[in-house]
This record gives C-alpha cells, structure tokens and sequence, in this order.
C-alpha cells in the first residue's frame, strides 16, 4: 500500500508542478531530492521495525507524504528565489548584494 500511496503522491506532485512551472525539467529538479529522501528513509524504518521497534503503517504512510510535502516546498522555494535572482540579473539589478568600491571606507 506504501509503493502505492508513493507513486499517486509523485504523479499527483508532478501534474501540480508542471502546471506552476510550465516546464518539464523544474518539476524534476524539485522533486529528485525529495524522492531520494523517501527512497532512503522507508528502508531505514523497515530495519528499525525488524530490530524491534514498533512502526505503525500510519507512520509509514504519513513519511512518505510528509517528506514528499516538504521536499516539493523547499524545492518550489529554490527555484522560485533562482528564477527571481536570475530575472533580477538580467534586468541590470543586484538586490541584496553589496560589493563596495574602492572609494568606499570600510571600517
């Protein structure tokens, strides 16, 4: 049921962020990290179980969700603040950039 509720979640993420970005690379870019995190995390929790630890099956659902929910967000944040600062450079302007001159005391 885990594989199951990992691939809806991954094909729903991907229609949702093909229809932001308008693009087919960004949607990946962003979710690779966050994929790579489920994919590492599910084996680490069944070898805690078989070691003794008692997991629930909501737990298990809820990592893959939860770390898929995250992952997208931060992603969306990196290529949002990528697109603005590339947007910013090619308009001629260095927001929150300081480069002093020569001129310039520093103290």
């Amino acid at each position: 049921m885990s594989a199951a509720t990992a691939g809806l979640s991954v094909i729903f993420i991907l229609v949702l962020l093909l229809l932001i970005f308008r693009s087919l690379l960004a949607p990946l870019i962003t979710l690779i990290p966050a994929f790579l995190a489920v994919a590492i995390s599910g084996p680490l929790v069944a070898e805690a179980a078989h070691a003794g630890l008692k997991v629930s099956r909501l737990a298990q659902l809820m990592l893959i969700v939860l770390v898929l929910g995250a992952g997208t967000d931060y992603g969306l944040f990196l290529v949002f603040r990528v697109r603005e600062n590339r947007g910013a450079r090619l308009a001629g302007h260095d927001h929150g950039q300081f480069r002093p001159s020569a001129d310039q005391n520093c103290p």
